[in-house]
Formats: structure tokens, sequence, C-alpha cells
């Protein structure tokens, strides 16, 4: 048995692309979970050749025309489908479905795409994206964030992850991932809290990635080696091999101050974690861009229940940028949006300061 288990093992890294540790570890688990060498094979092919994650960056497509387009066994994951979740179980091409949390839904409510796939992972997804006894699922996404990466890793690791006894490292991982995207980052965790530089690590090729501008090129190979190379960190982590924490950079800086919300820069790349630790309830941030004039903002508040009239700034910023157009708009949730993704805002932050803070005082005059 351990001749055999061993050559398994290297036979899974060669055939699969991944570590030889890594592949004795995932071994081992099947193993004392009385998987036979055969199925054991069959579901290292499930999980890497039969669960292709499509990246398509930037592309937005509706759900009636995603049914139409998507192949059987397909899953829209994090706004590639916006909106409410919808499952196309019975009927042809069944299954498809698409989960989202951004527009339209109670987004803390809702909980960030990664969680979500766990739930749906343990409450049954599996067998539902069945082919014959195989599980085959293709998710489709169009960014490589910290919840895509979450949530694809998690799709192609399901039997190391749908019981609730699970690896407690996955439910730590899932869980304070979900809260700091459900609120932007804003969730308030204590800066000091070890397992946040630990996550920062491990989510470090897209922080990469993001911060020298490899969003902005659109290239969806680079966009999947950025989701394959966290998630090998993201296993690393599970099965126990050490991960050398990050230091927090949480610096940000107070430009100017509204009635009830601030106009921010964040300095540090970490800076919404010290947002998220200060008295600031809700705040329009600013980065420059490349282009002399364009700026890219983030509107945010930490709960539904700070009144800052978001929502209602989107169609209002809308009629006075002039880089909106049809596609391309400023929109979001009820608790954080931001600037049109295409192209940004040729909004000066002085002159949206002036904005926001004549549309907050018309609300108010109004409802006296």
């Amino acid at each position: 048995m351990n001749t055999l288990y061993h050559t398994q093992a290297y036979l899974s890294s060669i055939r699969f692309g991944v570590t030889y540790t890594t592949a004795k570890f995932i071994t081992n688990y099947f193993i004392q979970n009385k998987q036979t060498f055969d199925t054991i094979d069959m579901i290292w092919y499930n999980m890497r050749m039969k669960n292709p994650l499509v990246m398509e960056p930037g592309r937005v497509v509706q759900w009636q025309d995603f049914v139409k387009e998507a192949p059987q066994f397909s899953l829209a994951i994090d706004g590639y489908v916006p909106g409410r979740n919808n499952y196309h179980i019975i009927g042809e091409k069944a299954p498809i479905a698409s989960i989202d949390h951004h527009k339209g839904v109670d987004r803390i409510g809702t909980g960030a795409t990664c969680k979500q796939v766990l739930d749906h992972l343990r409450l049954g997804l599996r067998g539902t994206y069945d082919q014959n006894g195989m599980y085959v699922i293709t998710p489709f996404a169009n960014d490589c964030d910290e919840d895509v990466c979450t949530s694809d890793w998690l799709l192609a690791h399901p039997e190391m992850v749908e019981s609730t006894n699970a690896n407690p490292a996955i439910n730590r991982l899932v869980g304070v991932e979900s809260n700091l995207d459900v609120t932007g980052g804003l969730y308030p965790y204590d800066k000091d809290m070890a397992f946040l530089g630990t996550l920062k690590a491990i989510f470090r090729p897209y922080k990469y990635f993001r911060n020298n501008g490899g969003l902005e090129e659109r290239d969806p190979q680079q966009y999947l080696t950025v989701v394959s190379d966290v998630g090998r960190r993201i296993t690393d982590y599970v099965i126990g091999n050490p991960i050398q924490p990050e230091q927090l950079d949480p610096e940000f800086e107070v430009l100017r101050v509204g009635d009830g919300w601030s106009l921010l820069h964040e300095v540090g790349e970490d800076a919404r974690m010290g947002i998220g630790a200060s008295d600031i309830k809700a705040f329009i941030s600013v980065v420059e861009t490349d282009q002399v004039g364009v700026y890219k903002y983030t509107l945010a508040k930490k709960s539904p229940f700070v009144r800052f009239p978001i929502e209602g700034l989107y169609d209002y910023l809308n009629i006075h940028d002039p880089a909106v157009s049809d596609n391309n708009f400023w929109s979001g949730s009820d608790t954080i949006g931001g600037s049109p993704r295409s192209t940004g805002s040729m909004l000066a932050p002085d002159n949206l300061f002036d904005l926001v803070q004549s549309y907050i005082t018309d609300q108010q005059a109004a409802q006296q």
C-alpha cells in the first residue's frame, strides 16, 4: 500500500501539474476516505481536466443570453451574469446557473460568491453537475480577484470542501474573505489579526497584477495565470504548507470632509482595513490613472444603515460625468460601487466633491 500510495502521488503530480507534496496530501486524504486508486485518478481528472475556467475579462452577460450561449454544466460566477442568482436546473441544456452578489441584491445579506459556492457545494451542487457519474462544471468569470480565485478553487476541490467538518482552514479562508469582499474591505477586523497577513500573502499574485496595471490589459491568459497562482497558494494554506504572512499597510489620507462622508486617497495597499477600523462610515476614494484628467473612484458605506445615498448618486453622477456611455457608467450595489469601469471618470476630485455634496444637501432639504 505504501508503494502504491507514493506511486499514485508521484503520477498525479506529473499528470496534473501540482507539487509532489500537494499530491501526497490529497492522495492520502482520499485514501482515508476509502477511495480506490482508480477513483482517485478519476477525481484528479475531473478536477484538473474537466472543469476549465472560462475567463473573459470585463465581459458582462445577461442571464437570458447566458442560457442561450453557454454549454450545459456552466456556472457564471461573481458578476459575469449580474444580479440575483439564477438556476436553470430542469430542461434543455440544464444545469446552467449564475451566482453573484453585486447588483440588485442585499450585498451583505447575500454573502460573497465564494461563500455561496461553498454553501452550494455542501448542499448538493455536485449531484446536479453530474455527467454519467462524473462531476463536470465550467465556471465563467470576468475578473481574477480574490473572490473569483477562491470560488474557482472551491469548485475544483469538491471532495475537500463538501463536509462541514472539512479542514477548518477552508472555513476560515472563506469566512474572512467573504466578510471583506461584501464590505469592500471595510469589515472591522483588528489590523493586527495575524491571519490578515496570511490572507494578503495568499492573494499576492492578484494584488501584484492589479497594482501593476495588469487588469487594464484585459488579457484572458494573464487573468487565468493569476487564478492558477493564487490557487496554488490556497492549496498550500489548506494542507498546512508554511506561508509567510505579509505586513499590512492600512494608511489612507482624508482629502475633504462632507456631511456624513469623506473624500479619501487610499495610500497603502490595505487602506480599506484602516478605513474599516476608523470612525469613517461613508466615503469616496480616488485613484489617479495614467491618463491625464481621468480618475477611478470607489463609493462605499459600511452598512445599509448608514445614511449615504449611494444608489441615488449613481444616477446623479451618470448625468454629470462626460465619460459615461450606454455600457459604461457609475454603478454598484447598495453599499459599494464606483465610476465607469471601462474608462474611469472625467470628474476631477474637487468637482466630484462639490457635486456629491450638492446632491446630499438637496436631498436633505427635500426631506424637511
